[in-house]
């Protein structure tokens, strides 16, 4: 008699592990949707300064370019700044493509529900599916407009270098927070 109680238990704390796993899990979703769409909502608009987008969005760090250091930090500012102004134009790869500063909507949604409408070959993950990526479609949801990298509640990329055609690699400021 008492065994089966136990077993009961067992089964019974067994489920609510598991339940409890996938509710933190969609809560974590929910959370970096949200994140990526508060986000959006002020990388063009001009009222709000660059500053404060990285220093609340964003994961910067430390890189090096043509032999000067620059803080991540000053990076992402100089692409926000250049988004915004040439927001009209298609800047390929470095700013996030130009549909998306005409958007009043954002549809976004983690990478493997919309995997299917995926043409690059994303880098850096091995053979495991990227995780941590979600993509910000168009209002017909049959388009990726721009894909984000979410580490730690925060946005580690929102760019892609793309080479060869197919081949991508996020493009980010730094892993390293001041």
């Amino acid at each position: 008699m008492r065994l089966k109680k136990n077993k009961r238990l067992v089964i019974l704390l067994f489920g609510f592990l598991i339940s409890w796993g996938i509710m933190t899990a969609q809560n974590d979703k929910d959370k970096n949707i949200q994140l990526i769409k508060n986000f959006l909502s002020v990388f063009f608009d001009e009222s709000v300064a660059p500053e404060t987008v990285v220093r609340e969005y964003l994961i910067y760090g430390t890189y090096l370019k043509d032999k000067m250091s620059k803080t991540g930090f000053e990076g992402a500012q100089l692409h926000i700044l250049k988004a915004r102004l040439e927001k009209d134009k298609n800047q390929g790869w470095l700013v996030p493509n130009h549909k998306v500063a005409d958007l009043t909507e954002y549809h976004v949604y983690p990478f493997e529900d919309f995997e299917h409408l995926n043409t690059l070959k994303i880098n850096g993950f091995g053979d495991d599916k990227p995780s941590g990526v979600y993509v910000l479609l168009n209002p017909e949801e049959d388009e990726i407009l721009q894909y984000f990298l979410v580490r730690e509640g925060k946005i580690s990329s929102f760019s892609l270098l793309v080479k060869g055609g197919d081949e991508a690699f996020f493009f980010g400021y730094g892993e390293d927070k001041p």
